[in-house]
């Protein structure tokens, strides 16, 4: 089974909505082939996904409840197959703790249609609207991801 970590800054917004996100996304077939998780450069483990982020993924059929904020680690790193970063400092930050991680390491936003979708801004202190276009962005970029994933690891991920 192939990892496949999203990472943030405080695993309670982007990261998790992501996840969730993407397990709805990839369907069936993609839980005996991928296991989504998420973690945060600077997360307090035990946290819950904040009440938005819990209600905006839960309209498209994803859920949060029960999700608790992961600290990522330098052991997480090495033991995923793929990380997806919400921006270039997330990046940076994975590569600080394992320098050799480039190679699977990606930028969710590198799958957008320009430089200004790079970056995955942090809905955090924000409305729910502000939530909802968080969610519609990143569901846009991981319809690309998802090609990428079943691309890249040999996968046939029609149902």
């Amino acid at each position: 089974m192939k990892k496949v970590i999203f990472v943030c800054t405080g695993n309670t917004c982007r990261s998790p909505m992501a996840e969730a996100l993407a397990k709805v996304m990839a369907g069936e077939k993609w839980k005996e082939e991928v296991e989504f998780s998420s973690a945060g450069c600077s997360a307090f483990n035990g946290l819950p996904a904040t009440d938005y982020a819990i209600a905006s993924v839960a309209e498209r059929g994803g859920s949060l409840e029960g999700h608790a904020s992961a600290l990522l680690t330098g052991e997480m790193i090495v033991e995923a197959d793929l990380l997806v970063a919400m921006t270039g400092a997330h990046l940076d930050h994975i590569l600080r703790l394992v320098p050799g991680a480039g190679s699977k390491t990606i930028l969710l936003g590198s799958f957008g249609r320009s430089e200004e979708d790079h970056e995955i801004a942090d809905p955090a202190g924000g409305d729910r609207a502000v939530y909802d276009r968080t969610r519609t962005k990143i569901e846009e970029l991981l319809e690309k991801l998802i090609g990428h994933i079943s691309e890249r690891f040999g996968f046939d991920l029609e149902e």
